[in-house]
């Protein structure tokens, strides 16, 4: 990574010094980004991003392994109970009154395609020979088993979009920018960003906000306009790319905090995805 420091002709005078700098105003950047990696500990940025972006593939296939395994016993005990007490429509309607709870069949679709986006191959049927020879079914089959998975290139290409911006996080040692209300407590970030203008939280947010409409577009077409599934793919891929990311640059980088954040306003992303959408979503395949 490069230390930028500031130029020897400049006149301004230094900022007093902090542990946290706060992020850089926009239109400034170029003179207020002050990095707080030292030279001894810089590595070659791509080998960290291969690493990283593999670490993520594979925690989220497994993942969605143990999800779908899960998931399918589950409907096995659903459909065992139902079938005994002879109360299926009633349990049908108790679910659809706890619409935010899933159902074992919504957890095997979200899992599967979970599944089938981050698996190293897949199957695919083998081309039929009408006259094949001694062995030939067997090494057709073995074949199918090899085809490379089509959807990882994309894949790898959302989780590094998602790296490569908390890398610019870290470095300008940005204030988390996830201030939507969920399960984790972000009030101390959001009273942070409602005193800074907007301008300056959107030079902060801005580009993870348009990398997740853009991600979820290229998600939406591969679940074959899907959007719940479409929807929990991008989420577990950001919160399991956080994790690796600050996890490994821990290890890159030891003494030095890392920020991965993501505005977690799912309406934002929705409505800039829907604007760049494409015209037409027919006919695509599913990942699963």
């Amino acid at each position: 990574m490069r230390v930028y420091s500031k130029p020897s002709n400049s006149t301004r005078p230094e900022p007093a010094s902090s542990t946290r700098p706060e992020p850089a105003s926009a239109g400034r950047w170029s003179d207020t980004l002050k990095l707080s990696i030292p030279e001894k500990l810089a590595c070659p940025i791509e080998p960290f991003l291969n690493k990283v972006t593999e670490r993520v593939i594979e925690s989220l296939h497994e993942t969605a392994k143990n999800r779908l395994a899960a998931a399918r016993e589950a409907a096995v005990d659903t459909a065992k109970s139902q079938e005994q007490s002879g109360q299926a429509s009633s349990l049908q309607e108790d679910a659809s009154a706890k619409k935010e709870k899933l159902t074992p069949q919504q957890q095997i679709e979200r899992a599967s395609f979970l599944a089938a986006l981050t698996a190293d191959s897949v199957h695919n049927a083998p081309r039929v020979d009408r006259n094949p020879g001694p062995g030939e079914f067997e090494k057709q089959a073995a074949a199918a088993e090899r085809m490379p998975n089509r959807h990882l290139p994309a894949i790898r290409s959302i989780i590094r979009g998602y790296l490569v911006d908390f890398l610019r996080q870290t470095e300008e040692q940005i204030v988390p920018c996830n201030i939507v209300g969920g399960k984790l407590d972000t009030s101390a970030q959001r009273a942070y960003w409602e005193k800074q203008p907007s301008a300056k939280f959107w030079s902060a947010a801005g580009s993870g906000v348009f990398h997740s409409a853009f991600s979820y577009n290229k998600l939406y077409e591969v679940a074959a306009s899907q959007r719940s599934v479409a929807w929990s793919a991008l989420a577990n891929i950001v919160k399991t790319s956080a994790e690796k990311f600050k996890e490994l640059h821990r290890e890159a980088f030891p003494g030095v905090e890392p920020q991965a954040s993501v505005l977690n306003d799912h309406q934002k992303v929705l409505q800039i995805a829907i604007r760049h959408e494409r015209p037409q979503r027919l006919g695509l395949p599913r990942a699963s």
